[in-house]
């Protein structure tokens, strides 16, 4: 069950001398293979799990051991490198290590089905990423490491240990359905956030290093200790991006109260929350852990500050999936539109993407009048951030409940229950007015709910403010005349951003991070009972739509 294997420590970057180690937990095989109680270890021989189905994805254990028993095999000299039995026996050894901390730091069931698939390279072309998906092969879940064109991503242990959290958040907690998701109030991009910023932090704590990918995403690496700014404002859509706010999160917790109880309190909490949860839920289950930790003695009260000031320094105590609108100073957030879907699902044109799929705001908004009011005007205002194009938005509104969605897979998700609506905007601004001759009329008792749906094709950055008025309002007939300037998208590095990718994507340009605009009060949060029902055109089952195209799923 034991024997021994050269391997990086972390990776060929940071621990660049391989060290012989021993390989734990080896299950006793004729001829031995790199099969234990994690998982197998294969090669990757032919087959794109991206477009073929499970049976024709070729793998093979090509490591062996030696006479003595052990698999000392030396790192390639050059890359890309798709017959390194190296790094086989390297992933192995971080597998074994990675399960064996779940298991028995935070007591989490691994009795799983794994496989871990190098070399990946469809074709023999190189691959620069990596990704966790189900799967229905001879096993029921797999990892996949690309072998890049510089690097191999098996010889940098960040990103397998973060590809191994996905496995375990799958398996075991559920958070996501995947990058972006719908559910009955719209947009749901948060669990996809806590699934990025967990496996950050998990794979930076137990390697004990904040820098997350430093060998294999190169300028993409990720620094849980860097300043990443605040929500709503710091929220853009896309996953790693805003799982920095988590990943954050955590090490900042990690160096206040030390890694055994940080490692602890992220895990549970995590495992606590229900799907479609919010940051505000997990800032709800960070507190009441760090409260239980300072009533066992085991932090002092300064500590919970620490704990709590980790919390709120990113807003995450104030990011639920209803935000409160100020009066006269309203709020701002961005909007993901269908080009930045699209790349995120393989590089389809908004065009094709708008027969399938209309998106919505990444929150709903809420705002309440004042006694004394008879109308109120919500004005909204877009600007372009990345991309542009025609628009088609509309502004819906509810009275005292959320904007409920509803669709299918073959009618895309579009609001069904709501009180007022105005729709088919197609210039940059738009407004909707409530007053008395309204159907049904302006009542200053209710509590208005606001939630934009779109198939805009540019990123863009969307300002709500609210007018309420005791005189009548006045409708501004002025719109917009011409085309909107188009800004053309920032080039990337040539790394995919795909659906079912989960590690490399590059991240949201410096541009959009200026969070100077948002403004905003405290929220309040209704998610955490809501219900976690999932409405049929989750991405999952729209890429059925596609299905010359399939994608893994991260």
């Amino acid at each position: 069950q034991h024997a021994k294997g050269k391997v990086y420590p972390i990776n060929d970057k940071s621990t660049p001398n391989v060290q012989e180690v021993e390989l734990l937990n080896l299950t006793p095989l004729t001829p031995q293979r790199l099969t234990g109680r994690a998982g197998s270890v294969y090669a990757h021989v032919s087959g794109d799990p991206s477009y073929d189905e499970p049976q024709d994805v070729e793998v093979e254990q090509k490591a062996a051991p030696d006479e003595n028993g052990d698999f000392l095999y030396e790192p390639s000299a050059s890359q890309p490198a798709f017959n390194d039995s190296f790094a086989e026996v390297n992933v192995y050894y971080h597998l074994d290590r990675m399960d064996s901390w779940f298991r028995e730091k935070q007591g989490v069931n691994l009795d799983y089905d794994l496989m871990v698939v190098v070399n990946f390279g469809p074709d023999q072309q190189a691959y620069d990423n990596a990704f966790y998906t189900p799967w229905k092969g001879i096993h029921k879940h797999a990892i996949f490491l690309g072998q890049g064109w510089n690097d191999d991503f098996s010889y940098d242990s960040d990103v397998f240990l973060h590809e191994f959290t996905h496995f375990v958040n799958s398996t075991a907690i559920s958070l996501s359905n995947g990058p972006i998701d719908f559910d009955q109030y719209g947009l749901v991009i948060m669990p996809g956030a806590m699934e990025e910023g967990t496996a950050d932090y998990f794979s930076s704590t137990v390697n004990d290093d904040p820098i997350v990918g430093e060998a294999a995403l190169g300028p993409y690496a990720r620094d849980p200790t860097e300043d990443v700014g605040q929500c709503p404002g710091a929220l853009f859509g896309e996953s790693h991006e805003d799982g920095k706010l988590i990943g954050t999160m955590g090490w900042a917790i990690r160096t206040a109260i030390g890694a055994e109880l940080a490692d602890a309190l992220i895990w549970n909490t995590m495992a606590m929350l229900p799907n479609s949860s919010t940051f505000a839920d997990v800032a709800k289950g960070i507190k009441a852990g760090a409260a239980a930790l300072k009533a066992d003695g085991k932090i002092d009260e300064q500590k919970e500050a620490k704990v709590i000031a980790a919390l709120t320094d990113r807003g995450l105590d104030k990011c639920p999936r209803f935000l409160d609108l100020q009066e006269k100073k309203g709020l701002t957030s961005y909007m993901m539109g269908l080009d930045f879907v699209g790349e995120l699902m393989g590089g389809y044109p908004c065009n094709q993407l708008k027969k399938y799929l209309a998106l919505s705001s990444t929150f709903q908004f809420k705002f309440k009048p004042e006694p004394g009011a008879t109308s109120v005007r919500f004005k909204v205002e877009l600007d372009d951030v990345m991309g542009g194009g025609t628009r088609n938005w509309g502004v819906y509104v509810s009275r005292d409940t959320p904007v409920l969605f509803g669709g299918g897979y073959n009618d895309p998700p579009k609001p069904e229950q709501f009180d007022h609506k105005k729709e088919g905007i197609t210039t940059s601004s738009g407004e909707l007015v409530i007053d008395a001759n309204s159907d049904p009329p302006f009542d200053p008792k209710w509590e208005y709910h606001v939630v934009i749906a779109h198939t805009n094709c540019a990123f863009t950055r969307a300002t709500i403010t609210p007018e309420s008025s005791d005189e009548p309002i006045v409708i501004d007939a002025g719109v917009e005349a011409g085309a909107d300037a188009t800004i053309p998208p920032p080039k990337d590095a040539g790394i995919p951003k795909e659906a079912g990718v989960v590690d490399a994507a590059p991240p949201i340009p410096n541009e959009l991070v200026d969070d100077a605009e948002i403004t905003g009060g405290a929220c309040g949060c209704r998610t955490a009972g809501a219900p976690a029902s999932k409405a049929p055109w989750l991405l999952a089952g729209l890429a059925a739509l596609f299905a010359a195209r399939r994608r893994p799923r991260g």
